[in-house]
């Protein structure tokens, strides 16, 4: 039986009269070289689902996906559609009430009216946000979680009118979000670098607890291992900027409270602040807020070169030039390589409408 030699002075075959070390040097150097082999295999792996024109969006078109490696080799790899759904994480609604009153007792209120706590703010002639409960007020904020239709508000809505006279219901701040299910670890990575960024967003990293802050590695492998250990994607600062990004694996409610296993899933979220919309406004609110939440990819026209930085490197590819060019009377938005992503924006188009189409 032949075999590659281990070394130059060593024989490449096995004999009856071989010995017992050689045969166990034999075996080592190919479990090495296998295991290096599988793992280049699944290093290319996590490459390839990092790319968001890896996975096909258009429901008549799917099939399953040739995956290729250095060695020339490659692999068919049977997709499954990645479910959507998108929804309203939360609102933020200013109200007015007729006479002051206290957070407190509008909070008990609506505890033993809803049958559930919301997080009530007061606000002062001077707009400044207070927490005292013995301070009142005839201004408050209410964030409402999980608003999946116009009932829901409705009813909170209508327990403040009777009882406080409550108006001037006010949209103050959303938070919109497309879950994916079905989705590998590494889409999270594809939707970070294809969606659609304004040119003047800032302070992208990836975090976790408080002071666990880091910047976006660029190895894809890098990323998903730190994604799996609870790191999440952030872009701008919620705090103090009109519009903030945020991916990560939801695992968990508001509450933070495990969800069941199968309710898992990858999240893209966005937060628009500093809002001033009637709240019979909500529906438009939400189709011009998932606009925020589109996405880009690789140009059909992409170089080799292009392609190559595209899979190997982790950047925001989806973030718009600072200065558009003009070329044949119309606006480039993205550098040369990039253009959007009509199959999925589409297929989010469509999740977008059964949402806004319940209010």
């Amino acid at each position: 039986m032949h075999l590659e030699s281990v070394q130059d002075n060593s024989p490449n075959y096995v004999t009856m009269t071989s010995s017992i070390d050689h045969l166990n040097n034999l075996l080592n150097h190919y479990q090495s070289k296998w295991n290096h082999a599988v793992e280049v295999a699944e290093h290319q792996n996590i490459i390839e689902k990092s790319n968001i024109h890896n996975y096909e969006f258009d429901r008549k078109k799917l099939k399953p996906k040739m995956l290729s490696f250095k060695n020339g080799a490659s692999i068919q790899v049977q997709q499954s559609l990645i479910k959507i759904k998108s929804q309203i994480d939360f609102i933020n609604v200013s109200f007015n009430t007729i006479k002051a009153t206290q957070r407190s007792y509008i909070k008990k209120f609506l505890t033993e009216k809803i049958g559930k706590k919301h997080f009530i703010t007061e606000e002062h002639k001077h707009n400044a946000t207070v927490n005292t409960d013995s301070v009142t007020s005839c201004t408050f904020n209410i964030r409402i979680h999980d608003v999946s239709n116009k009932k829901c508000i409705h009813k909170i809505v209508h327990a403040l009118k009777k009882n406080y006279g409550a108006f001037n219901f006010r949209i103050t701040c959303i938070e919109l979000a497309h879950d994916f299910y079905n989705a590998p670890p590494e889409f999270l990575t594809a939707l970070f670098k294809s969606i659609q960024f304004d040119a003047d967003v800032q302070n992208i990293r990836i975090f976790r607890l408080k002071g666990e802050n880091q910047s976006i590695p660029y190895e894809p492998i890098r990323l998903k291992n730190l994604l799996l250990q609870g790191f999440n994607i952030g872009v701008n600062d919620y705090r103090k900027d009109d519009v903030y990004y945020h991916f990560y694996f939801k695992k968990t409610d508001h509450n933070k409270r495990p969800l069941p296993h199968e309710e898992w899933r990858l999240r893209a979220e966005v937060r628009l602040s500093n809002l001033d919309h009637a709240l019979v406004d909500l529906r438009n609110v939400v189709k011009t807020g998932f606009k925020k939440l589109t996405f880009t990819q690789l140009n059909d026209t992409a170089t080799l070169e292009q392609r190559k930085i595209y899979s190997l490197y982790i950047r925001p590819y989806g973030q718009k030039l600072s200065s558009p060019i003009l070329k044949n009377g119309h606006y480039r938005d993205f550098k040369r390589f990039i253009c959007t992503n009509k199959n999925l924006n589409e297929r989010l188009r469509e999740s977008v409408k059964n949402l806004s189409n319940k209010f």
